[in-house]
């Protein structure tokens, strides 16, 4: 009956925003209608033409700490002027467009955003959070409409490179995630390491507020700009501090808040058309309600206590300096905006039905256990607890983790053995006192490589068969220093090819498979957190999504001693996590992945992993 009721208000809400939006469009004269127009040929001229004014795409200048740079023909640096950019913008993309009408079978031009999807593709699959094996959730995500996400969704993001016999999933373009309905946005918060200003303008609705959140400069200070460019009055550029510009701001999110709900978007790509164009990106989006009220009953719990995922969110947003970012877009617009402090998002808005769990990292040396607990691997390992997501004891924990950056930048980097035995102790629930009495009984000999973990990373071979090529392969990063080191784990790696053809890329997954052991015998826990019974366990295993590449900057790293731990942490990262259903795991796994499973053992001898300092160079 509860369920009936909630997919009854659920019902009752999208009615309501369909009913609003219909009386503004008939309110809408042709005076106002004539009025847009001319915005957009002002627009178009002024940017054209303002080769003074300051350059409209926001990324840091590469240094040596930062685990992503973008495409070179995409990114600019914080002096060129915006016509300038746009020039050479325009430049490429005819060259672009001149390489693929050459191409065999060319059918057209399209558009930054790939234009609409195919009406095949856009169903709604249900593919949803920790509940991906339940057939209620489908129902209820396609009964509200396929326009809304309020059970949450997973796919990849559109591409022009695909094959067509292997692209057959619904995927999501930005354009879509922020529906037909833009004119009724009230809000939209976004960030990501690159953000590219003039390609965003075209996409996002020109009246309502928005707040950029973006990589500091190379002093790593925290700044707010507002506007960002003459001709976006509303928007405001916001950026946290980075210790000595040390580390990324490497969270990819956006929130976009309507009348009646919040969309919340967790991308592996960045705010650039080269991500969600050219290269394979993995998003996350799922629709949150409004609450009935905001006291009472309804009233969530102290927040100083709460460890769920807006708390996790709002955690995050203090972090990133969006606090001060707000009261100056407030100031600024005079807007009834929807969100006016950062707790609104847990008073306001209804989180019940978000099941997957929120992982985030925040820079910092962490110690004590709730700090340590709210980043990195002790957040994900918090988050698998939570979930019931241990691996029982009679079995063994396989990972195979995506990535499109290696060791790149972290402070102990090239994969030491060390760091990867801390990364599976962590997430399968070992303790603290484990850890650290395993890694002292191994300080003469060393620790071993594990062997439980499989890193999935393109081969040379496979960015060469790739439909872009070489110079398709500018966001992955792997040093010839890193893959040649003495103790490198050579014989970790895995070949990471696309289901859906000759394309790269740039999403970061890792499946946590819970793996029948005949030979365990669950005497002791190991020093693990105790699993549920085997015969009462409803998870095989778990996926994580989001902007952490497998790298110690992104998942941190522990020092210290049992008594007194401490987490360092570089980067500022985010994404989701949620289980895997016990029946059927792998081939669960397997539906969610986008490479293909099992992922081919790099040959030795034979195979080598693309490594942008050797490679590029050369003539592809």
């Amino acid at each position: 009956m509860e369920e009936d009721a909630e997919l009854q208000r659920i019902l009752e809400l999208s009615r309501l925003e369909e009913e609003a939006r219909v009386e503004r469009r008939a309110q809408t004269t042709s005076e106002n209608i004539d009025e847009e127009k001319r915005y957009t040929e002002e627009l178009a001229m002024a940017m054209a033409m303002s080769l003074a004014q300051p350059d409209m795409t926001t990324t840091s200048t590469a240094d040596l700490n930062s685990e992503e740079t973008t495409p070179s023909a995409l990114t600019s640096n914080h002096d060129g002027p915006v016509g300038q950019f746009l020039a050479e913008r325009k430049k490429l993309e005819e060259q672009r467009l001149m390489r693929k009408r050459a191409r065999p079978g060319y059918l057209g031009e399209e558009s930054l955003d790939i234009g609409p999807a195919p009406a095949a593709k856009r169903r709604n699959t249900g593919l949803t959070g920790s509940s991906l094996s339940h057939d209620a959730s489908r129902e209820l995500s396609q009964s509200a409409s396929t326009s809304f996400f309020w059970q949450g969704e997973i796919r990849q993001t559109a591409n022009q490179h695909a094959t067509p016999n292997k692209d057959i999933k619904p995927t999501f373009r930005l354009s879509e995630l922020l529906g037909a309905s833009m004119e009724d946005i009230k809000l939209v918060v976004l960030s990501s390491f690159c953000n590219d200003i003039s390609w965003l303008a075209g996409i996002l609705p020109r009246r309502a507020p928005v707040i950029l959140v973006n990589q500091p400069g190379p002093d790593g200070k925290a700044t707010i700009v507002h506007p960002v460019h003459p001709d976006l009055p509303s928007w405001t550029m916001v950026s946290p501090f980075l210790r000595g510009g040390h580390g990324c701001m490497h969270m990819k999110f956006m929130l976009v808040f309507y009348p009646t709900r919040l969309r919340v978007i967790i991308p592996t790509a960045n705010f650039i058309a080269y991500d969600w164009r050219d290269i394979e990106n993995t998003v996350w989006v799922q629709d949150v309600p409004l609450r009935r009220s905001s006291t009472g009953a309804d009233e969530p719990p102290d927040v100083t206590t709460a460890d769920d995922f807006p708390s996790r969110l709002q955690y995050a947003l203090r972090k990133l300096n969006f606090a001060q970012a707000l009261a100056r877009n407030l100031i600024e617009n005079q807007s009834d905006s929807p969100l006016r402090d950062i707790k609104d998002l847990r008073r306001r808005w209804d989180w019940s039905a978000v099941k997957v769990q929120l992982i985030i990292s925040v820079p910092g040396k962490f110690e004590g256990g709730r700090e340590m607990g709210m980043s990195g691997h002790p957040a994900l390992a918090k988050s698998l607890h939570a979930l019931g997501a241990l691996c029982p004891l009679t079995k063994d924990l396989q990972i195979e983790c995506q990535a499109s950056v290696t060791s790149l930048g972290s402070s102990i980097g090239n994969y030491s053995s060390a760091w990867l035995t801390e990364f599976l102790y962590s997430v399968e629930g070992k303790t603290l006192a484990t850890w650290f009495s395993f890694k002292e009984s191994h300080r003469r000999g060393g620790i071993p490589h594990p062997t439980d973990i499989k890193i999935v990373f393109p081969s040379l071979k496979t960015v060469e068969a790739s439909v872009m090529g070489r110079q398709g392969g500018r966001s992955m990063f792997c040093r010839e220093k890193q893959w040649n080191g003495k103790t490198f784990p050579r014989h970790l790696f895995y070949d990471s090819r696309s289901k859906r053809g000759g394309i790269l890329m740039h999403s970061k997954m890792i499946l946590g498979l819970f793996v029948e052991n005949p030979n365990r015998i669950a005497t002791g826990s190991g020093g693990r957190a105790v699993a549920e019974d085997a015969s009462k366990q409803t998870t095989g295993g778990w996926c994580y999504i989001g902007s952490h590449n497998f790298t110690p900057s992104a998942w941190g790293n522990l020092s210290g001693t049992a008594a007194d731990p401490i987490l360092n942490v570089m980067n500022f990262e985010m994404g989701i996590c949620f289980t895997l259903p016990s029946l059927g795991a792998d081939a669960r796994g397997s539906e969610v992945a986008c490479w293909e499973r099992p992922p081919q053992k790099y040959r030795a001898g034979a195979d080598e992993p693309w490594m942008q300092d050797k490679h590029l160079n050369l003539t592809s």
